[in-house]
């Protein structure tokens, strides 16, 4: 049996929707499965990326990322049809007994949709970010687009939602939304974010910790909070970054902030030397998934900033899965009420400033000083959480167990 994959980025990129799908690829090769990926693009060269087995054939269109971040707010025709034409060859060459196309971008919906009519195969939709985006987002996104063209956009995904024979998607709150869309509550199921414990991992020892840190040029004696992740205004980096001005002189002495960016953070620069913090805030990235994963190991907080709109308070998002698969404690910003506070509370994960602001962050900041042993504690508490409820190699396994259901039914 073979699964044909659509996906706007895959391995060896390494950010959260790429290891997502990268995941389902290698679970699907694991049961058997032959797999085929179209991707557009890849990021790193072969030489950087991670081995995947032999089982998964991946076809690069190498589509350049100016046009694909468009992609993830409107959708572009030609590359529905790029999408279309390369995976119709590769069923015809190789066959395919169902489609899984991965959204955030719009274009792979629409082919892997086309698709599954033209070959009569199964298509699942995998939902990692709601496309179209969500009205109160447009505004952030880095190619806003007029609302009236949002909701024909939303019209039509509608329609196709309802049309698909699956759909998982990564929180309740984008189930609720597709629920509110008209899609039938059976069709939904929601397949969390996750980290994969194999290779996010805390560091063995001291020593490990210490090589690591010299290797970047980062002193033993810091408190390091870092931030992995796209740099994207609706993440409010640059208030962390004003957070950090706003502690005292004294307390901020041994703190550092590093992010690892996977994308350009030349505002982020500026900002940082227009508050004479650039001895404080060290930028590095984009990182291989592997590296990546070893430079959290050393740190000390990691930081999830979301911003206060209700819209945010369903969502986890990834990056906090891998920061506690690395057994760092968390320093959180959102909404009131929303699901990150809930888990951080109720398995003491870290802190939770609430909306986000240069005084909250500060307080968060500060409150991790000289709490050593408090850090100990919620770093643990995380690990044996992610052990417990999000590897991301248990979790794909579920999502390649559902679709060999769903290919046997149509058999």
């Amino acid at each position: 049996m073979c699964i044909l994959v659509l996906s706007d980025v895959f391995s060896p990129c390494p950010n959260s929707a790429s290891q997502r799908v990268t995941s389902f690829a290698e679970a699907f090769s694991s049961r058997g499965l032959e797999v085929n990926v179209v991707t557009a693009k890849r990021c790193f060269e072969k030489k950087r990326e991670s081995a995947l087995g032999k089982e998964v054939l991946i076809y690069d269109l190498k589509y350049p990322r100016l046009l694909l971040s468009f992609s993830s707010v409107v959708t572009n025709p030609i590359f529905v049809l790029l999408y279309f034409l390369m995976s119709t060859l590769i069923i015809l060459r190789n066959g395919a007994d169902a489609v899984l196309a991965s959204v955030p971008n719009g274009e792979v919906v629409i082919a892997g949709f086309l698709l599954s009519r033209l070959f009569q195969i199964p298509v699942i939709i995998d939902i990692r970010d709601l496309y179209p985006p969500h009205p109160h987002l447009i505004s952030r996104l880095p190619a806003p687009i007029p609302r009236r063209l949002n909701q024909y956009l939303l019209y039509l995904f509608s329609l196709l939602y309802k049309k698909v024979d699956k759909i998982t998607c990564a929180d309740v709150s984008i189930k609720k939304q597709l629920l509110s869309l008209g899609v039938s509550r059976n069709k939904v199921l929601v397949i969390p974010n996750g980290a994969d414990a194999s290779i996010y991992k805390p560091c063995k020892n001291a020593e490990e910790r210490e090589t690591i840190r010299s290797q970047y040029g980062l002193s033993m004696e810091d408190l390091i909070f870092v931030y992995a992740g796209s740099l994207v205004r609706y993440y409010p980096i640059d208030v962390v970054i004003k957070g950090l001005k706003r502690i005292t002189p004294n307390k901020r002495e041994n703190i550092k902030l590093l992010i690892i960016g996977y994308t350009d953070y030349s505002r982020y620069v500026n900002l940082a030397r227009s508050l004479r913090l650039e001895n404080k805030v060290r930028f590095v990235g984009p990182l291989p998934i592997s590296e990546t994963a070893r430079l959290l190991s050393a740190c000390d907080v990691g930081i999830v900033a979301y911003r206060g709109e209700s819209v945010w308070g369903g969502t986890y998002g990834a990056k906090i899965f891998s920061y506690m698969s690395c057994g760092l404690p968390i320093l959180a910003s959102g909404p009131q009420g929303s699901v990150i506070k809930n888990m951080i509370s109720k398995y003491r994960l870290g802190v939770y400033v609430g909306e986000p602001s240069d005084r909250n962050f500060a307080e968060g900041f500060t409150y991790f000083v000289n709490r050593e042993d408090e850090k100990i504690i919620m770093g643990r508490n995380g690990r044996r959480l992610v052990e417990r409820s999000y590897d991301r190699e248990v979790i794909a396994l579920k999502v390649a167990d559902e679709i060999l259901r769903i290919m046997k039914m149509r058999k």
